[in-house]
């Protein structure tokens, strides 16, 4: 991606995906520069404020993704299903769960074969308290994925702060996914 930009550094989707590839090496500052400078050089593209959602949801700054996938809406009425799942969870996130599970169910509906939105949908609805929703759409990911281990994710989530990761995880566990060791000796030493 680092050469795309080098080529043609006024492309705005190109600083837009590396910004979110730069969080996925946990350079969280420069992947927000970059997603904004994308942003900045084209902002009529909807999915450039798609990743900028992404970036902002990986760093911690929730309002901020709400505001930008609300944007990307705006721009592309008929959305990926990241944008649904990424403004379902950055709703919840922010504590407007009616808001998330409006938002989830129509990724649910517009994809209902997507591992994402199934696995997104299992934490909106366990943050959100409604648990049997939150049961069966855990079993819809086990179902897509029989291979899915909540241990696995845990150790690739690469938010920026442990707290986030850990209402993520714990959100998954709740909806009755296997709690990781690890996870289970945080708990009970902050107890």
């Amino acid at each position: 991606m680092k050469r795309a930009i080098e080529l043609d550094d006024l492309n705005g989707y190109n600083h837009a995906v590396f910004g979110f590839m730069l969080v996925l090496t946990r350079q969280y500052d420069k992947a927000i520069a970059e997603a904004e400078r994308g942003v900045a050089l084209d902002p009529n593209i909807a999915d450039i404020y798609g990743w900028l959602g992404m970036v902002y949801r990986y760093v911690g700054m929730w309002e901020d993704a709400v505001v930008v996938y609300e944007k990307a809406i705006r721009l592309n009425p008929i959305p990926p299903n990241f944008y649904l799942y990424g403004l379902g969870l950055s709703y919840a996130w922010t504590e407007r769960y009616e808001e998330a599970i409006i938002v989830i169910e129509k990724a649910i509906q517009d994809h209902p074969d997507a591992f994402y939105v199934r696995l997104f949908a299992a934490v909106v609805y366990s943050l959100a308290g409604r648990d049997e929703e939150a049961g069966a759409e855990a079993a819809e990911m086990l179902r897509l994925n029989p291979k899915f281990s909540l241990k696995r994710r845990e150790q690739t989530l690469k938010y920026n702060y442990r707290e986030d990761q850990e209402q993520f995880i714990s959100a998954l566990s709740k909806a009755g996914l296997n709690l990781p060791l690890l996870f289970q000796l945080t708990i009970q030493d902050n107890i």
